[in-house]
This record gives structure tokens, sequence and C-alpha cells, in this order.
């Protein structure tokens, strides 16, 4: 919703469309399928929503599971632990970052004058 779909798109978006791509005859509620529900309360927002590049949007809802049911019966709840607010990095990483962290620090050093900063190839058609 956050990119401009409607409630209904969502929905279908995170249910019948996977089904289908799947082969799966699951995301209806047509009688004699299977009887797999999620019930949601929505929660009015708006509700940021970082994106890849660090771009913010803003959901208008928040959906909230209430209840889910498979086959026609009661899931118990369980939350999913949370994850942490970061990823760690393995070691090869670590060195990775480390190299990178030193090549920038060691290329800005020589930065000293405003027109250090000056872009060395202008773009066409910019202004001098």
């Amino acid at each position: 919703m956050a990119a401009g779909l409607s409630l209904n798109e969502a929905v279908g978006a995170a249910t019948v469309r996977p089904a289908r791509t799947f082969g799966l005859d699951a995301g209806t509620l047509a009688p004699g399928a299977p009887a797999d529900i999620a019930v949601f309360d929505v929660e009015e927002g708006p509700f940021p929503l970082p994106d890849v590049h660090g771009d913010v949007r803003h959901a208008p809802v928040k959906l909230h599971n209430a209840a889910t049911y498979v086959a026609g019966r009661l899931l118990p709840p369980s939350a999913a632990e949370a994850p942490p607010p970061w990823v760690p990095l393995s070691p090869a990483q670590e060195r990775a970052e480390h190299g990178r962290q030193q090549r920038t620090r060691g290329a800005v050093q020589y930065l000293t004058d405003p027109e250090d900063f000056d872009e060395p190839f202008p773009r066409h058609g910019a202004r001098a």
C-alpha cells in the first residue's frame, strides 16, 4: 500500500497471486476450498517504511494478525523472534570493510581546499 496499491490489491498480491504462481489451489474462499484464513486488525497510520535505498515511504495502514486458520482449524499464536537490529559481518567482510574505510580516509586527507571538491570531469551542459 505504501507503493500505491489498494488494500484489496495488496492482500491479493500477498495471497492469491503467489498461490497461483506456485500452482496452488489456495488464496480463495470459494465453496469447497480449504479454509485457510488470516484475520487482521487494521490500524490507520501513516507508518514509515524505509526502502533499500534509504528513502522512506509512508503506508496508510498497518495490519496486525488477530487469528490464522488452516484447513478450518485455529492455529495457536506464535510470534517470531525479532531479528537483530543488524546482521553481523563475517571475518572476511569485516576485513574488507576495514580496508574500504582505510582507503577512504587515505583519499580524504588530500582534500583540503574547496576546489578539491569540484568535479574533476564536469558534466556536459554544467555551468562553470
